[in-house]
């Protein structure tokens, strides 16, 4: 049976190990004003970097970082940028690609999805150390009647 243990505790994030592998789940700020986000995302990114090394960052080379990220994944995005500079040295690959498209209308994945206005976007994203992916068979969305937010949970299935 795998080892349970809680690394650390804020009000963005959690950071569990579970056996060899660290798990980040994390839910970032959304874009208001973009000097307060800038620096929010900042802190919070650096925070999840020094628990990390805190932690030994040596001997855990399996790293899950997931959650809402309130960002989509492209170059113009300034949270995403951010996310992939301060985590560049943890060698992390998105897992967008694992998401089970099975039963959708081809249309592209949504994380978030208001029904009033339409609006949609793929916001919730998991990214995980290379020496996982093999390990990685896929990732879904919920869409559950249980669920009453606009956002929608992100799921990742590992081996």
């Amino acid at each position: 049976m795998p080892v349970f243990k809680c690394v650390a505790k804020r009000d963005r994030f959690i950071i569990i190990c579970v056996g060899d592998v660290l798990i980040v789940n994390v839910y970032l700020p959304c874009v208001s004003i973009l000097s307060d986000y800038e620096e929010s995302l900042s802190c919070i990114m650096s925070d999840i970097c020094n628990v990390i090394q805190g932690f030994g960052y040596s001997s855990v080379n399996n790293i899950i970082i997931g959650g809402e990220l309130n960002f989509e994944c492209t170059d113009n995005n300034f949270g995403y940028r951010t996310f992939r500079n301060n985590f560049r040295h943890l060698n992390l690959s998105p897992c967008d690609n694992l998401i089970d498209g099975s039963g959708s209308d081809n249309r592209l994945p949504a994380t978030y999805y208001q029904l009033g206005s339409g609006h949609q976007s793929f916001i919730g994203h998991f990214w995980s150390s290379v020496s996982l992916q093999s390990c990685l068979t896929k990732s879904y969305i919920v869409d559950s009647g249980l669920n009453l937010s606009d956002h929608l949970p992100l799921s990742l299935d590992i081996a």
